[in-house]
């Protein structure tokens, strides 16, 4: 039997880059394996050779990017901080983060419409069932103490992903509809880490 040659690393990472090109703007149903090979200065044989379909290659920019998102909340809501300080914590990851990859909301949400059931899968295997008994144990306290009104952890997740997440997903919108360069994107972008703890924690206030 043959012996496969050995990948060549830098080859490889250069086809994820442009994949990650061409996925992030046409999504899966509109990327096409010659495009990424284009994109990656490379024959289609040659990208066939690393990756049998564009299907195999999504996963693994998927899993890139999915790493980025909701297991860096876990691991923030996890620690021993006050609450008001994980929201900027929170706040300040995600608005950098999107800020260099603002079409990576539009990414994950292509993969939920066409893998839903592969996302469920994901989101167990970052114990997502942790993160709801740190989040709730610490509301309850600091409900008792009076210090916030009660509320369901589930509200504020949501609350909190979508005040970061939204002025991304929706940037050509946003861009458009206040007349902002890029520049201004980004300075908006940077005022997005302050104004998003006091909603949130104007939202908490008992």
């Amino acid at each position: 039997m043959a012996q496969s040659l050995p990948k060549d690393q830098s080859t490889e990472q250069r086809i994820l880059h442009a994949a990650k090109t061409v996925f992030y703007r046409k999504g899966l149903g509109g990327a096409r394996m010659e495009e990424i090979a284009r994109e990656a200065g490379i024959n289609k044989a040659l990208l066939h050779y690393y990756f049998r379909n564009k299907e195999q290659l999504f996963e693994r920019i998927f899993l890139e990017a999915f790493e980025q998102l909701l297991p860096q909340m876990t691991a923030i809501l996890a620690q021993d901080l006050p609450l008001e300080q994980k929201v900027q914590q929170i706040s300040d990851f995600y608005n950098e983060m999107l800020l260099e990859t603002p079409l990576l909301p539009v990414f994950v949400l292509n993969y939920v419409q066409s893998d839903p059931e592969a996302l469920t899968k994901r989101m167990i295997s970052v114990n997502a069932s942790k993160l709801m008994s740190h989040l709730t144990e610490q509301l309850a306290q600091e409900t008792k103490a009076g210090r916030i009104r009660d509320v369901a952890p589930q509200q504020l997740i949501i609350n909190l992903l979508a005040l970061c997440v939204f002025p991304y997903a929706m940037k050509p919108i946003v861009t458009r509809l206040f007349h902002m360069s890029e520049d201004d994107f980004r300075g908006f972008s940077e005022s997005r880490k302050q104004v998003v703890p006091e909603v949130i924690m104007a939202y908490l206030k008992p």
